[in-house]
C-alpha cells in the first residue's frame, strides 16, 4: 500500500502535475481536475445549509416588519425545550394574555428601532462545536453577538438553545 502511495507521489511529480490540498478543487498542469471529498467536505455543505437555515429563519421571523406570531410555522423553527424557555422569559418581561409571547427579541442585536436589513446582510456564522454556533450581526455600524445551537430534527433543522448576553435559557 505504502508503495503504490509513494509511486503515484513520484509519477506526479516527475510529469509535472501539482497536488491539490484536501479540501480544494483544481486544475492541474496536466489539465485533469482533481478533487478531494473527504469528510470535512461533507461537514462544510452541512454548515452551508445551517447557514441558509438560520438566515432564512431571521429574514422570515425575526428581522422583519411582519408580526411573527401570526405565523404558525414559527415554532417548528424551535425545539420544545427552547420554545418552552422563550415563553417563560416573555412572561418575565411582559404580559402575556394569549400565551403566545415569546421572546424573539434575543435573536437581535443593538437597541431600540434596529435596521433588519443591516442586521440581514451582515449575518456571521461561526461554528463553535457539538452543533453551537456564534452568531454575529451588526446594527447602525455596532456589532453584537450570541450563540444558538442548532441540530437536525425529523430532516429539518431546529434551534435547540440560546445563549445571549451571558444568559442560559
Amino acid at each position: 500500500m505504502k508503495k503504490s502511495i509513494l509511486f503515484l507521489v513520484f509519477v506526479s511529480l516527475i510529469s509535472g502535475c501539482k497536488l491539490a490540498s484536501s479540501k480544494s478543487i483544481v486544475s492541474n498542469k496536466c489539465n485533469e481536475k482533481v478533487i478531494y471529498a473527504k469528510r470535512k467536505r461533507m461537514k462544510d455543505d452541512i454548515d452551508k445549509r445551517v447557514f441558509f437555515f438560520y438566515r432564512e429563519f431571521l429574514s422570515k421571523y425575526i428581522l422583519t416588519d411582519k408580526n411573527p406570531y401570526v405565523i404558525g410555522s414559527l415554532k417548528n423553527k424551535f425545539s420544545k425545550s427552547l420554545l418552552h424557555r422563550l415563553h417563560e422569559w416573555y412572561i418575565e418581561e411582559y404580559d402575556d394574555s394569549d400565551g403566545q409571547g415569546l421572546a424573539l427579541w434575543l435573536f437581535r442585536v443593538g437597541g431600540q428601532d434596529p435596521d433588519n436589513q443591516d442586521m440581514l446582510s451582515s449575518l456571521k456564522m461561526e461554528q463553535l462545536g457539538h452543533n453551537w454556533y456564534k452568531i454575529k450581526l451588526r446594527d447602525k455600524k455596532k456589532w453584537g453577538e450570541y450563540k444558538v445551537k442548532i441540530i437536525k430534527h425529523n430532516n429539518s433543522f431546529v434551534i435547540d438553545d440560546l445563549i445571549n448576553n451571558n444568559i442560559l435559557l
